[in-house]
């Protein structure tokens, strides 16, 4: 487990209950870093073994954790950190070959992060020039990821594609700063919005309704709006920041407002605390009710709302995932510490990256035995019915890749990496998730030939396809629900909505 993680968890864990979560637990990790940065500064580099500062490091981490006053817990941290810095100070090559050789799994995780830390920082002190060498490096931050095994445990495509034809049904404009946003909201409606229109189908391709928000500087705040089954809307930020949940009428007449200051309340002892924004909003898998976040940062916190304006803030961690269609709702939380919570509610699998610094851009990953940092670590969740995991990586080294433009035309590569509840390393995959199979028994993976290939939770590939035009060409998937055959296909920088 990296410093970083441990820290952030053990501040939220002193904080006392009934205080100001956000601020405090801010506090407490800048005290904790402040401190420890002098502290190392001061100490001396004993001649140690990597080893002997492995197992000194887990004894702090174990007697750090369990110190419930934070006076005494204080000095811990101190040594905890002098002792990562000791272990990461260690020669690159020594420290590989502790890693390679020792067979504790927490101590080898241990290891494998301090390897990734030594090589991301030689990395950022190589000349543009030294491309070679910073592919080196990079290799080796793989190598300690995958335990050694990433070539060998590719999963390979075979197989031809078989051609399956589609039919388009309806054709949804673009927006050239803007994503789609596409929700399976319940179990017989799809949505899919840009900030000024909104469209809602039922599972058979039909048309139920088409919302258009009467914006004026606002843009809606990344989510853009979410319906009702029957068809009623919301939206936020009609004027830019405007702190409210506006209500629509099926026929798109404005009927009230509810501002996040209601929905999730301030907290009394801390007046500057988050401003109420409403992050996001869908409707939960019943249709009768919305679930809306409210806050900047991470949020204030969830409430559950009703057409009527009733509303309630959600205690549970997990509760909004409880309430929304099943495994449509994606990580939530503030973007450099994003969680998901697998199937089951019993785990939480977690991203944690650094806000600035050299660690941007290597991402650590953690869920129950898995922790990993991995390189350009994006979007993850668990496998269908398990605490398997899976980790979608984006390579922005292409030299087309535009930052700056909706996802469907930035040239990245995306791969997909999975591990195993053990925390082994279990495969990849030249492709991303796009969707899980319609028996919820694997995953479906798009590659950049627009090949979906469907993938068993054991790593075995199972079926090859390529959608088909009426036309002949090929399609490009968006986004796919293989269990009632209806697809959102990218077509000459349209969206279409396709069934087969």
């Amino acid at each position: 487990m990296s410093l970083n993680i441990v820290v952030e968890k053990t501040a939220r864990r002193l904080v006392a209950k009934g205080s100001d979560g956000n601020i405090c637990i801010r506090g407490v990790k800048t005290h904790l870093f402040v401190t420890l940065l002098f502290v190392v500064g001061a100490m001396p580099m004993a001649a140690q073994s990597v080893a002997d500062l492995v197992a000194r490091y887990e004894d702090l981490q174990k007697r750090a954790r369990s110190e419930k006053n934070f006076e005494k817990a204080r000095p811990l941290w101190d040594e905890l950190y002098a002792t990562d810095q000791k272990v990461c100070g260690t020669p690159l090559p020594e420290l590989h070959d502790a890693w390679a050789t020792e067979v504790d799994h927490r101590k080898k995780i241990q290891l494998a992060d301090a390897v990734a830390r030594a090589a991301i920082m030689q990395i950022n002190t190589i000349e543009e020039s030294g491309k070679e060498k910073q592919q080196e490096l990079l290799d080796l931050i793989v190598e300690v990821a995958t335990d050694g095994q990433f070539q060998q445990k590719q999963i390979k495509i075979d197989k031809e594609p078989q051609q399956v034809a589609i039919q388009p049904i309806h054709t949804i404009e673009s927006d050239a700063e803007h994503d789609w946003v596409i929700r399976r909201p319940t179990a017989d409606r799809i949505e899919v919005w840009l900030p000024r229109h909104g469209w809602l189908f039922d599972t058979k391709g039909a048309l139920v309704n088409e919302a258009r928000p009467p914006r004026r500087d606002g843009d809606g705040r990344a989510w853009y709006g979410a319906f009702l089954p029957d068809s009623r809307w919301v939206t936020t930020d009609l004027f830019a920041d405007d702190k409210v949940l506006s209500f629509f009428s099926r026929d798109g007449k404005w009927l009230k407002e509810l501002h996040g200051d209601r929905l999730v309340p301030q907290q009394k002892n801390n007046p500057s605390w988050s401003p109420p924004t409403i992050g996001w909003c869908r409707s939960v898998r019943t249709g009768d009710a919305f679930v809306a976040s409210v806050g900047q940062d991470g949020g204030r916190g969830v409430a559950l709302v009703t057409w009527n304006g009733k509303h309630r803030v959600l205690r549970e961690w997990n509760e909004p995932w409880k309430l929304c269609f099943p495994r449509d709702l994606e990580p939530k939380g503030l973007y450099v510490s994003l969680y998901v919570p697998s199937d089951d509610a019993k785990i939480r699998m977690t991203r944690e990256e650094a806000g600035h610094g050299p660690f941007v851009g290597y991402p650590v990953y953690e869920a129950g035995a898995v922790s990993a940092r991995i390189p350009n670590g994006d979007t993850f969740g668990f496998w269908p019915g398990s605490h398997n995991v899976f980790i979608v990586t984006e390579d922005n080294s292409t030299s087309t890749y535009n930052a700056f433009a909706p996802a469907r035309r930035r040239s990245s590569i995306r791969r997909t990496w999975f591990y195993n509840d053990d925390g082994s390393f279990a495969g990849w995959i030249d492709a991303a998730r796009i969707a899980d199979t319609d028996a919820l028994d694997g995953m479906i993976f798009v590659d950049r030939k627009q090949t979906l290939t469907s993938v068993g939770k054991d790593c075995a590939v199972r079926d090859v396809l390529q959608f088909i035009w009426p036309s002949g060409e090929i399609a490009q998937p968006e986004r796919i629900f293989p269990e009632v055959r209806l697809g959102l296909f990218v077509r000459n920088e349209h969206l279409e909505l396709a069934h087969w």
